[in-house]
């Protein structure tokens, strides 16, 4: 996996000949992560940023958030908007639930509320109506594990009967429906919005890598990391502000095509 602007040139030789659809993970990809969730907004200067590449690209954000926060946190109208790392997807066509979803809404509140009564001091709980948060960011170093071990206690019971999964991010835990993830949320706008379109994929986490994998070959997928790891994506960027370098050289790069291509959207 090599540092995306060492390969630049090539790659913006890629890019000029296609028609994008640029998928974007929000929290550590164009926010940096903070210690409450609620805390990661969307500064007003990538705002108008994605704006501009929205009237040259198919524009998706792809959130581990919920649909409706992610669309009120970028506040971007028509756009793709994939919220529970693909759960729930809105387009300009109507609205998409992966069905087996629907059906745990009561077990995930119940879940929600058992993981409320947490002891651990820092533990915060965020119930997303389809999936289910468990944040440890503000536990002590020495408690981590007991918040861990409570946790999986909680969960245990749904996780044997395989209708839901444990995955795992930073320092977060989250149970979810089986069967569905970003890589599955990105073949399906993929597929809507048209398979002739060249996409591009950036996130920064674990959750991230189902899309990396499923882009294997067929897109440019890049990591947001401080250093190289083993991933399935092809480049890797540092943070947040190389994030916003990439997003400000693809906009001039697909600008000075042919006086600027229209957004396919």
């Amino acid at each position: 996996m090599e540092y995306l602007f060492d390969q630049w040139n090539g790659i913006s030789r890629r890019i000029e000949k296609e028609n994008v659809l640029l998928m974007l993970d929000y929290d550590g990809t164009l926010t940096p992560i903070k210690t409450r969730p609620e805390e990661a907004k969307l500064c007003e200067e990538t705002r108008r940023l994605l704006k501009k590449l929205k009237k040259k690209t198919a524009l998706a954000i792809v959130s581990g958030r919920s649909l409706e926060e992610i669309k009120e946190l970028v506040k971007i109208k028509n756009i793709v908007y994939a919220g529970n790392h693909g759960l729930e997807i809105e387009t300009g066509k109507g609205k998409f639930v992966y069905p087996p979803a629907l059906e745990v809404v009561p077990i995930i509140k119940g879940i929600s509320e058992r993981l409320r009564l947490s002891p651990i001091k820092g533990t915060q709980v965020e119930d997303k109506k389809f999936t289910v948060s468990f944040h440890y960011r503000r536990v002590s170093p020495q408690e981590i594990k007991d918040a861990k071990s409570y946790f999986n206690r909680a969960v245990s019971l749904w996780v044997r009967e395989k209708k839901f999964e444990v995955r795992k991010g930073k320092r977060v835990l989250e149970i979810r429906p089986s069967g569905w993830d970003k890589g599955d949320a990105l073949k399906w706008i993929w597929t809507q919005l048209g398979k002739y379109l060249f996409p591009i994929y950036v996130g920064d986490d674990r959750t991230d890598e189902d899309a990396f994998e499923t882009l294997a070959d067929k897109g440019l997928s890049v990591l947001v990391a401080r250093r190289k790891k083993r991933s399935f994506a092809e480049y890797h960027v540092r943070g947040v502000k190389d994030v916003e370098r990439f997003l400000e050289k693809l906009f001039i790069v697909l600008n000075q095509v042919d006086g600027g291509r229209k957004s396919t959207f």
